[in-house]
């Protein structure tokens, strides 16, 4: 709002401008306007206390939330016959969908008119499908987070008559690299443990910017960028799962802290935008990080 006379800008509710002394009139034009800013300024804090309240949740289960065992998962399952030495070979697509090394092995089992005629055969991975029926290779035992390979089973003794009657099933026998999983599990409950009190630090202030008028959010604002400089300069373990959620962290932040600055500019929905965005980033990268604490 602001004076007839002089053009000063005014609070609302002012009866006399304190620039001219000219007699403040609000037309009902203004009382609308102010009436709809209102009621943006509480549609924004209702959905900025919403994802806070997820976000606080997931910060409160930090360590707790209960992590269900991620797999290996096979892909596909062929097979064929070789004439030269009577091997059934089965193989197939793999992938690791956890988030560290893996050492798989693969068993496959026999079936014939509905009864298991042969079980426990092993084979390995290998370095791509068999190209004919006597050739592939096997490649190194590991399996990387993320990867997909390949399997082979070679299964001895079939004759060409029998094959077309099997009924093949294929499973994984996982073996975790053990000496990795610990260590990265140890980084990331290090580093858990070093952020955990900023984060709940970062959350009640979060909870004070909420409640805060738009015009009073300035000092709320600085506070959060405090804590954001505070986190930043708390290093993550050199292990790239690790720095990940590190970056993914105080990415949210930063567009927590643009959001409010945006809603103190009275761009609402560009600030509702970039806190809702900021706050889910926060929360999937504290889930991340506690997957990485519980891996099995």
């Amino acid at each position: 709002m602001f004076c007839r006379r002089c053009g000063a800008r005014l609070f609302s509710g002012t009866k006399i401008c304190p620039n001219c002394g000219e007699p403040v009139k609000e037309s009902l034009f203004t009382q609308s306007q102010e009436r709809k800013s209102e009621k943006k300024s509480r549609s924004f804090l209702f959905i900025v206390l919403g994802v806070l309240i997820l976000a606080g949740i997931a910060v409160a289960l930090f360590l707790t939330l209960p992590r269900t065992r991620s797999s290996l998962e096979i892909k596909s399952i062929s097979s064929q016959w070789t004439a030269s030495n009577n091997t059934l070979l089965v193989f197939g697509e793999v992938e690791n969908k956890t988030r560290f090394y893996v050492e798989p092995r693969f068993k496959v089992n026999l079936a014939k008119s509905g009864e298991q005629v042969g079980s426990d055969y092993y084979g390995s991975l290998i370095q791509e499908p068999p190209q004919d029926s006597d050739r592939y290779e096997i490649r190194e035992s590991k399996l990387k987070p993320g990867e997909k390979g390949y399997y082979l089973v070679a299964v001895p003794g079939v004759k060409d008559l029998e094959f077309d009657q099997f009924l093949v099933s294929a499973e994984i026998v996982s073996q975790v690299t053990e000496k990795e999983a610990n260590a990265l599990k140890e980084a990331a409950k290090d580093y858990s443990d070093k952020i955990s009190k900023l984060m709940e630090k970062w959350m009640d202030d979060l909870r004070v910017a909420n409640s805060t008028a738009r015009i009073a959010l300035s000092p709320i604002v600085a506070m959060l960028q405090e804590d954001k400089r505070q986190f930043a300069a708390i290093e993550p373990p050199a292990m790239s799962e690790v720095q990940s959620v590190a970056i993914g962290i105080e990415s949210g932040m930063e567009n927590v802290i643009e959001g409010f600055l945006e809603f103190m500019a009275e761009n609402d929905t560009k600030a509702s935008t970039m806190v809702t965005a900021g706050l889910k980033l926060i929360t999937e990268n504290i889930a991340k990080l506690n997957e990485l604490i519980n891996l099995p």
